[in-house]
């Protein structure tokens, strides 16, 4: 999460690419996460770095998005 005065600073973008690298490093083939559906700019950070969005099958409020790390390489 980042605080409102930070935000559109690029930090989600680079906490996220450190995420996923770190994953990656770490030998994981696949990350997952719940967003909040009508959080656009998260959903849209998320589709920028490769991540599927899907609906989440318990919650019609929450997208889940993933990313196959095996497939992804950056």
């Amino acid at each position: 999460m980042i605080a409102d005065a930070w935000q559109a600073r690029g930090l989600g973008r680079q906490l996220m690419t450190s995420l996923i690298e770190a994953a990656r490093q770490q030998g994981l083939t696949y990350i997952e996460g719940l967003v909040l559906a009508n959080n656009r700019p998260m959903l849209s950070l998320m589709a920028g770095l490769g991540m599927v969005n899907d609906p989440d099958p318990d919650d019609p409020g929450m997208r889940r998005v993933w990313l196959d790390l095996g497939l992804a390489r950056r």
